[in-house]
């Protein structure tokens, strides 16, 4: 694995807002404008796409754990993955109100370390 800062292609022409990677250091999932997931499992060398189901730009990504991802978005939009970022499902059940987002995102994590 390559250490230091290098330019990647993602394989996606959409803007990127958001990137995390699994503990490993080679999983690692990227979100942006209009919906757009990608992710790798080499480290960055290759990035793949994914189905988001959603249109919604979407903002930011984190692992909670070495399987479960999530990413939040416009909106409200609040997705899920429980495979390492593969696939994923749209919470529509916990969608939170846009105006809320920040504050939400913020104690939804503290609440799951």
């Amino acid at each position: 694995m390559r250490t230091g800062w290098y330019l990647q292609t993602s394989g996606t022409t959409a803007d990127l807002a958001g990137v995390a990677f699994r503990r490993d250091g080679r999983v690692g999932v990227a979100v942006g404008a209009g919906g757009t997931i990608v992710r790798t499992a080499d480290a960055g060398a290759s990035w793949a796409a994914r189905t988001s189901g959603t249109t919604s730009d979407l903002r930011d990504v984190w692992f909670a754990s070495d399987a479960i991802v999530y990413a939040v978005g416009a909106g409200g939009t609040l997705m899920r993955s429980a495979d390492a970022g593969a696939t994923w499902s749209d919470r529509k059940s916990t969608r939170l109100n846009s105006s809320h987002l920040v504050t939400s995102y913020a104690v939804f994590c503290l609440k799951k370390k």
